[in-house]
């Protein structure tokens, strides 16, 4: 809308201004189409072409990242993240496949909801590499505080100074394959057994990846608990 655009244009300036080199991130807006049934409605497809125009725009001025998003606004993505790693849950199901991740494989990069909000990050981490995406941290410059209020360190800290030390240990296990695998599609996903996958990339990449407590066997292959080969 002109409105949209307007907005945008003033939005750019200020950024041009304040951060000359931010990026954009769209929370929301790419996860969900707004409509109703009103006299004076707003239908679905109305909605549609709002968000297509909006992001559009968006990325011919910034390099878009957006959260978890459909296929309409992932076209105008450069990153997508908080990615979903398994299914809704609402059905019985015996695994989770990452198909969303290998449609997207090759063309636009995509990462994990934030590591360090979960109760296990080595697992995440692992899983996440299992998904084809890119690990993810959410962090602070500064610890959270908040006058009267105790108790926040017993969910999660999210400041440098507790998740540097590991963010730079997965960033040296993540960045060896991601130099590998980087820009290929991801063409197909096999459970060998039980949290052991093997992940299988354009040009013959295959990617082993062992979820469990033991050492695997598979082929002539050897890999450790929770490890990651590349063959």
């Amino acid at each position: 809308t002109d409105e949209a655009t307007a907005f945008l244009q003033k939005s750019n300036e200020w950024i041009k201004q304040k951060a000359s080199s931010a990026n954009l991130l769209v929370a929301g807006y790419s996860e969900k189409l707004y409509s109703d049934y009103s006299e004076n409605g707003y239908t679905r497809v109305q909605a549609l072409q709002n968000v297509r125009d909006t992001l559009r725009t968006m990325s011919t001025q910034r390099t878009v990242f957006t959260e978890g998003s459909n296929y309409y606004a992932a076209l105008y993505s450069s990153v997508i993240i908080n990615a979903s790693d398994s299914s809704s849950g609402y059905d019985i199901l015996d695994e989770s496949v990452p198909f969303y991740q290998m449609v997207f494989s090759g063309k636009r990069q995509i990462a994990s909801h934030p590591i360090n909000t979960s109760s296990d990050s080595e697992q995440i981490f692992l899983n996440c590499v299992r998904f084809g995406m890119i690990p993810h941290y959410g962090l602070i410059a500064q610890k959270l505080e908040m006058p009267g209020v105790e108790g926040l360190d017993s969910f999660y800290s999210s400041t440098f100074a507790s998740w540097g030390p590991e963010v730079i240990k997965r960033y040296k296990q993540y960045l060896p394959l991601y130099d590998v695998i980087k820009g290929r599609d991801f063409l197909d996903y096999s459970v060998v057994k039980d949290n052991l996958y093997e992940l299988t990339y354009s040009g013959g990449v295959r990617v082993i990846v062992n979820m469990s407590e033991n050492k695997a066997e598979f082929d002539e292959y050897s890999v450790e608990a929770g490890e990651i080969t590349v063959v």
